[in-house]
């Protein structure tokens, strides 16, 4: 089998296809993705099949089977008893009654779910209900992954290659689990350009080196490189490794992409590259995989991806002495209808494999028709979040001039909880960068 997602990486293989790239003599090799990576993945185990089962098999009826005790060696009068005149029968004796209060409970006793030990226990909180409270104990105690500030070009602002307080604020910190979408209208609306721009940031998040700018770690200790977790990233995409990261490499520079794939030469792009290779972003081969859509197809190979990515988890882990779970898997896909047609029964996939596997999940799609809310909603189900992304007077990239950028809107159309809102990006197509802007921009 050929590299994979937990193979160690082929030292500078993108950037040596680059290098060719750049110098204009080997264009179609950086078509070719040679270093692609062929881990594939799968989940067959994940279907809900087995859970609904065990569900439907819970015995929840009420026993009819109650025992009638003997009252002194009399027969039992049901007559009576049902007409309420037992009492002249029983001598009396007005306190008893006819059935064991330990007994009837014993019947009647419905499984809710499993009793919580402990404290919670103890304080009578019944069962089922301390569970949803230590999630939540859980849910607000634990950090996440913030998009507002990620490790940035060299000058760049102190949002780097986040996306700003404004997109923060709106999205909020990510989590494992969390399954995330961007849509867009059109094609050309920079949708593949954003998400690899948080590829590339997240990826350069939490390691050595991994601070703002250039990445030099300006205010980290190695404590707080330790506290913060990892998340390397897996995309998968129909384009090409050594595309994706001469991307890496135009966002870095700020040059043209097209100077470094051979269809616009220029004299300085090797020079470039070697610059590049030599500072922290050099680390994004370490960090970061790449499969195609097409080989995600079977469930064998789906079940591939997925124990590939385990073994990665675990290697990264012990390399940065960091626990396992101090690693969080980020799996970028792009597009999404590349993967399969049915987009509906991948995002249930996703959104499955997201929970049981503790990964983030990102993909971009195309959006749904305004007025089609049956698509939008059965969409929704499965999303923590669906981002659109639209432009001012919806420009597109081959109608903005030489290094003229273009102000895009990021408004979030669905999220599980909490109001909706839209912030503002500037973007330039022709080398990638995002840059947030404030709302009155």
């Amino acid at each position: 089998m050929a590299q994979g997602p937990t193979d160690a990486p082929a030292k500078g293989r993108s950037s040596s296809a680059l290098a060719d790239a750049a110098s204009g003599d080997v264009i179609g090799e950086v078509h070719k993705g040679v270093d692609r990576s062929r881990d594939p993945s799968g989940d067959p185990d994940s279907s809900p099949g087995a859970r609904l089962d065990a569900l439907r098999g819970r015995n929840t009826d009420l026993s009819r089977d109650l025992p009638w005790p003997a009252q002194r060696g009399q027969e039992q009068d049901l007559e009576g008893d049902l007409r309420g005149d037992h009492e002249g029968e029983r001598g009396g004796e007005e306190d008893e009654v006819w059935f064991e209060a330990d007994a009837l409970a014993a019947a009647s006793q419905v499984e809710l779910g499993d009793v919580p030990s402990g404290p919670d226990a103890e304080s009578g909180a019944g069962p089922g209900r301390a569970a949803g409270l230590d999630a939540l104990r859980r849910s607000v105690s634990r950090r996440g992954v913030s998009l507002a500030e990620l490790p940035g070009w060299p000058g760049s602002a102190a949002t780097g290659q986040g996306l700003g307080a404004g997109v923060d604020a709106l999205l909020g910190t990510l989590h494992p689990g969390d399954l995330g979408l961007i849509t867009a209208g059109r094609r050309g609306a920079g949708r593949t350009s954003l998400l690899a721009q948080l590829a590339d940031g997240l990826a350069l998040r939490g390691g050595e080196g991994g601070g703002r700018g250039e990445g030099e770690g300006q205010g980290q200790t190695k404590g707080d490189e330790l506290a913060a977790p990892l998340t390397p990233v897996l995309v998968v995409s129909d384009e090409a490794p050594a595309l994706w990261r001469a991307r890496s490499l135009a966002r870095w520079s700020g040059r043209d992409v097209r100077h470094f794939t051979g269809a616009r030469a220029h004299p300085e792009a090797a020079s470039t590259l070697e610059d590049f290779a030599r500072g922290a972003w050099a680390a994004l081969d370490a960090r970061q995989r790449f499969i195609a859509p097409g080989e995600l197809a079977a469930a064998q190979a789906r079940s591939e991806l997925l124990e590939s990515l385990r073994r990665w988890q675990r290697q990264l882990a012990a390399a940065s002495e960091r626990a396992p779970e101090q690693v969080w898997p980020v799996l970028i896909l792009d597009p999404l209808e590349a993967l399969a047609p049915d987009l509906h029964e991948t995002l249930a996939w996703l959104s499955r494999v997201a929970e049981d596997e503790s990964l983030v999940i990102l993909a971009s799609a195309d959006a749904p028709a305004s007025e089609d809310m049956a698509t939008s909603r059965a969409l929704d189900r499965h999303l923590s979040a669906r981002l659109h992304l639209s432009g001012a007077g919806e420009l597109g990239e081959g109608e903005l001039g030489e290094g003229e950028g273009a102000r895009l809107e990021l408004s979030l159309r669905h999220r599980r909880l909490g109001p909706r809102g839209r912030a503002h990006l500037r973007w330039d197509p022709s080398c990638g960068r995002f840059e947030a802007l404030a709302l009155d921009e």
